[in-house]
Protein backbone atom coordinates (compact mmCIF):
# COMPACT_ATOMS: atom_id res chain seq x y z
CA UNK A 1 0.00 0.00 0.00
CA UNK A 2 2.91 2.59 1.13
CA UNK A 3 4.82 1.34 -2.27
CA UNK A 4 1.64 2.09 -4.20
CA UNK A 5 1.58 5.52 -2.47
CA UNK A 6 4.92 6.48 -3.25
CA UNK A 7 4.71 5.78 -6.79
CA UNK A 8 1.46 7.74 -6.93
CA UNK A 9 3.13 11.09 -5.36
CA UNK A 10 6.44 10.45 -7.43
CA UNK A 11 4.18 10.26 -10.88
CA UNK A 12 2.79 13.48 -9.69
CA UNK A 13 5.82 15.13 -8.93
CA UNK A 14 7.37 13.92 -12.18
CA UNK A 15 4.78 15.19 -14.04
CA UNK A 16 4.65 19.02 -12.42
CA UNK A 17 8.46 19.37 -12.18
CA UNK A 18 10.30 16.98 -14.58
CA UNK A 19 8.28 17.32 -17.46
CA UNK A 20 10.72 19.95 -18.79
CA UNK A 21 14.28 19.66 -17.74
CA UNK A 22 15.09 23.06 -17.94
CA UNK A 23 14.58 23.60 -13.80
CA UNK A 24 16.45 20.66 -13.39
CA UNK A 25 19.31 22.27 -15.66
CA UNK A 26 19.11 25.61 -14.23
CA UNK A 27 19.09 24.70 -10.58
CA UNK A 28 22.78 22.86 -11.03
CA UNK A 29 23.90 25.74 -13.30
CA UNK A 30 22.49 27.91 -10.33
CA UNK A 31 24.40 25.96 -7.15
CA UNK A 32 27.61 25.53 -9.27
CA UNK A 33 27.73 29.25 -10.42
CA UNK A 34 25.41 31.37 -8.12
CA UNK A 35 24.66 33.13 -10.66
CA UNK A 36 21.08 35.36 -10.62
CA UNK A 37 20.33 34.89 -14.28
CA UNK A 38 19.49 31.06 -13.32
CA UNK A 39 16.43 32.29 -11.42
CA UNK A 40 14.38 33.82 -13.81
CA UNK A 41 14.16 30.33 -15.30
CA UNK A 42 13.61 28.36 -12.19
CA UNK A 43 10.75 31.04 -10.53
CA UNK A 44 8.27 30.14 -13.95
CA UNK A 45 8.12 26.56 -13.12
CA UNK A 46 5.33 25.78 -10.74
CA UNK A 47 7.65 23.72 -7.83
CA UNK A 48 5.33 21.20 -5.72
CA UNK A 49 5.19 22.71 -2.37
CA UNK A 50 7.38 20.22 -0.74
CA UNK A 51 10.18 21.60 -2.37
CA UNK A 52 9.29 24.65 -1.49
CA UNK A 53 9.05 24.38 2.45
CA UNK A 54 11.69 24.60 4.89
CA UNK A 55 10.65 23.92 8.43
CA UNK A 56 14.03 25.07 10.26
CA UNK A 57 15.73 28.50 10.92
CA UNK A 58 17.89 29.48 7.81
CA UNK A 59 21.25 31.07 7.74
CA UNK A 60 23.05 33.71 5.60
CA UNK A 61 25.94 35.36 5.94
CA UNK A 62 26.88 38.49 4.42
CA UNK A 63 28.70 42.13 5.11
CA UNK A 64 27.14 45.08 5.42
CA UNK A 65 28.14 48.26 6.27
CA UNK A 66 28.51 49.72 9.37
CA UNK A 67 26.07 52.10 8.98
CA UNK A 68 23.34 49.62 8.40
CA UNK A 69 24.11 47.04 10.64
CA UNK A 70 23.85 50.13 13.48
CA UNK A 71 20.70 50.97 11.75
CA UNK A 72 19.54 46.78 12.50
CA UNK A 73 20.79 47.06 15.98
CA UNK A 74 19.06 49.96 16.78
CA UNK A 75 15.53 49.13 15.77
CA UNK A 76 15.82 49.63 11.37
CA UNK A 77 15.41 46.79 8.77
CA UNK A 78 16.97 46.10 5.79
CA UNK A 79 14.72 44.48 2.81
CA UNK A 80 17.30 42.48 0.60
CA UNK A 81 16.45 43.23 -3.12
CA UNK A 82 17.97 40.42 -4.78
CA UNK A 83 17.07 36.43 -4.78
CA UNK A 84 19.07 34.80 -1.41
CA UNK A 85 20.78 31.95 -0.77
CA UNK A 86 20.30 30.29 2.51
CA UNK A 87 21.76 27.69 4.55
CA UNK A 88 20.07 25.30 7.08
CA UNK A 89 23.63 25.35 8.55
CA UNK A 90 25.12 27.94 10.61
CA UNK A 91 28.83 26.74 9.96
CA UNK A 92 28.12 27.30 6.30
CA UNK A 93 27.05 30.81 6.66
CA UNK A 94 29.92 31.62 9.52
CA UNK A 95 32.34 30.23 6.75
CA UNK A 96 31.53 32.67 4.02
CA UNK A 97 31.93 35.78 6.15
CA UNK A 98 35.50 34.39 7.53
CA UNK A 99 36.58 33.37 3.66
CA UNK A 100 40.07 35.86 3.56
CA UNK A 101 38.51 35.98 -0.59
CA UNK A 102 35.75 37.70 0.64
CA UNK A 103 37.48 40.35 2.02
CA UNK A 104 38.75 43.40 -0.39
CA UNK A 105 42.26 43.95 0.62
CA UNK A 106 42.86 41.66 3.75
CA UNK A 107 40.26 43.71 5.12
CA UNK A 108 36.33 42.90 5.40
CA UNK A 109 34.11 45.28 3.23
CA UNK A 110 31.78 46.06 5.58
CA UNK A 111 30.71 44.09 8.87
CA UNK A 112 30.52 40.70 8.47
CA UNK A 113 27.23 39.11 10.15
CA UNK A 114 25.38 35.78 9.95
CA UNK A 115 21.44 36.39 10.14
CA UNK A 116 19.32 33.14 11.52
CA UNK A 117 15.57 33.70 10.28
CA UNK A 118 12.58 31.17 9.88
CA UNK A 119 12.04 32.17 5.75
CA UNK A 120 7.98 31.67 5.86
CA UNK A 121 7.13 29.55 2.52
CA UNK A 122 5.81 32.31 0.68
CA UNK A 123 9.30 33.21 0.33
CA UNK A 124 11.42 30.22 -0.84
CA UNK A 125 11.41 29.42 -4.01
CA UNK A 126 13.04 26.22 -3.78
CA UNK A 127 14.01 24.19 -1.10
CA UNK A 128 17.99 22.99 -3.60
CA UNK A 129 18.51 20.38 -0.73
CA UNK A 130 15.60 18.70 -0.96
CA UNK A 131 15.04 18.74 -4.66
CA UNK A 132 18.85 17.28 -5.09
CA UNK A 133 18.48 14.30 -2.31
CA UNK A 134 15.04 13.10 -4.03
CA UNK A 135 16.64 13.31 -7.41
CA UNK A 136 19.45 10.99 -5.67
CA UNK A 137 17.01 9.14 -3.91
CA UNK A 138 15.16 8.46 -7.24
CA UNK A 139 18.14 7.49 -9.27
CA UNK A 140 17.03 10.64 -11.26
CA UNK A 141 20.39 12.72 -10.92
CA UNK A 142 21.91 10.92 -14.61
CA UNK A 143 18.42 11.13 -16.42
CA UNK A 144 19.09 14.98 -16.33
CA UNK A 145 23.28 14.72 -16.95
CA UNK A 146 23.56 16.36 -13.30
CA UNK A 147 27.15 16.31 -11.97
CA UNK A 148 26.94 14.15 -9.02
CA UNK A 149 29.32 17.02 -7.47
CA UNK A 150 27.06 19.96 -7.82
CA UNK A 151 24.39 17.49 -6.70
CA UNK A 152 26.29 16.46 -3.70
CA UNK A 153 27.24 20.71 -2.78
CA UNK A 154 23.45 21.80 -3.29
CA UNK A 155 22.76 18.86 -0.40
CA UNK A 156 25.99 19.45 2.00
CA UNK A 157 25.37 23.31 1.67
CA UNK A 158 21.96 23.03 2.89
CA UNK A 159 21.24 25.43 0.54
CA UNK A 160 17.92 27.19 -0.07
CA UNK A 161 17.28 29.71 -2.72
CA UNK A 162 15.00 32.49 -1.24
CA UNK A 163 12.86 35.08 -3.18
CA UNK A 164 13.35 38.85 -3.01
CA UNK A 165 11.99 40.91 -0.21
CA UNK A 166 13.11 39.60 2.92
CA UNK A 167 13.40 41.55 5.55
CA UNK A 168 16.17 41.69 8.24
CA UNK A 169 15.78 43.33 11.84
CA UNK A 170 17.63 43.41 14.90
CA UNK A 171 16.17 39.59 15.70
CA UNK A 172 17.47 38.26 12.54
CA UNK A 173 21.38 39.28 13.39
CA UNK A 174 22.40 35.72 14.53
CA UNK A 175 26.20 36.89 15.30
CA UNK A 176 28.56 39.72 14.23
CA UNK A 177 31.69 38.28 13.17
CA UNK A 178 34.89 40.79 13.89
CA UNK A 179 37.52 40.88 10.75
Amino acid sequence: MASRACDIIFKLLEMAVFKDPKLIKAVEKFVFTNDQKYIGTISKFKIPNNFKTCTVPLFRGMFLDNSIVDDLKGGGSLTISNYTSWTIHEKMAMAFVKDSKKRVGGKASGVGIVCKKKIPDSKVVLNIQSLFMFLENMGMLDQFGIDPLTAEMGVEEGEVLCDKGLVLTKRDIHRIVSS
